[in-house]
């Protein structure tokens, strides 16, 4: 209950607010009271929409304009006022609380109040030991990372001063040679160096000392003939005009019996062919058949 009094004297203004835990009480005690008879008069009843319970305030917040018109010791007394009011205002809320719980059916004694802080500082306890638990690993975890990190920095600073060192080391000796060629050519003396080794030719030294520069057709010969063709070519001529010239000439047929003309012998195609009269008598000798006329 809520009963509006007057500021000046005290005294109720005639009317007051009553909140219900459930919405059908509401609902019951307009139905019931409104337009009853009580002293001889009769009661209004009904709902609110509006209603805003009294805040507590604070007393440093005075406006302005009050502040203004009071002196200063009206201004202590106004703070005094406003400071027991918020304790009025607290300790009407704490019994309108308990009310309802004892309503509800869930107040609580004073030993269950005691066994709830005690539960609290405990829970309050472990949540502190937890979390130091946390900070202490997170601590780690970034100490450990931030010792590799600045080892692999120590690394790269380490690379990077040895590369530096090998190119200036190879800047000095850069220059060296410049300044020596510069030497030499003042003085008269140009510098060459030797040309590198020619790399060593597949497939046998022998065709790279004769072909010079036709290495590669004889490459391609070779690969499209299964060989050297210019010493296949140079040994069947030769042996053409060596040894075929050099075999035994075969004896003159005799002449027919019944006195007709002898057959004259075959021409030789070339200097190097032989007739077939010759391979039949080298053939002879061989002990092979004769061919065929």
């Amino acid at each position: 209950v809520n009963m509006r009094r007057d500021k000046g004297t005290g005294k109720p203004k005639g009317f007051a607010f009553i909140c219900y835990e459930d919405q059908r009480s509401t609902v019951l005690a307009v139905d019931n009271f409104n337009g009853a008879k009580l002293l001889g008069r009769t009661v209004r009843c009904d709902h609110c929409r509006d209603f805003r319970e009294e805040q507590a305030k604070d007393p440093d917040a005075i406006p302005d304009h009050v502040a203004r018109k009071l002196s200063e010791k009206e201004l202590e007394q106004r703070k005094r006022e406003i400071v027991e009011r918020n304790a009025e205002l607290k300790a009407h809320a704490a019994e309108k609380e308990q009310r309802f719980a004892e309503a509800r059916g869930t107040a609580t004694t004073a030993g269950e109040r005691e066994e709830a802080a005690v539960r609290a500082s405990l829970l309050g306890d472990k949540e502190r030991a937890a979390n130091a638990k946390r900070r202490t690993h997170i601590e780690e975890v970034l100490s450990r990372r931030k010792a590799g990190a600045q080892a692999e920095l120590a690394l790269e600073a380490r690379k990077k001063a040895e590369w530096e060192e090998r190119k200036r080391q190879r800047d000095a000796d850069e220059a060296a040679g410049r300044r020596d060629r510069d030497a030499d050519k003042r003085s008269g003396r140009e510098h060459f160096a030797p040309p590198p080794p020619p790399p060593p030719r597949r497939g046998g030294g022998a065709d790279a000392v004769e072909g010079g520069g036709g290495g590669s057709a004889a490459a391609f010969d070779r690969m499209m003939s299964g060989g050297g063709g210019e010493r296949k070519k140079k040994r069947k001529k030769e042996r053409g005009a060596g040894l075929f010239k050099q075999a035994p000439q075969a004896e003159a047929p005799a002449e027919p019996a019944g006195g007709g003309a002898a057959p004259a012998e075959r021409k030789r195609m070339g200097e190097e062919s032989m007739s077939v009269d010759e391979t039949n008598a080298m053939r002879e000798q061989l002990g092979l058949k004769p061919l065929r006329s």
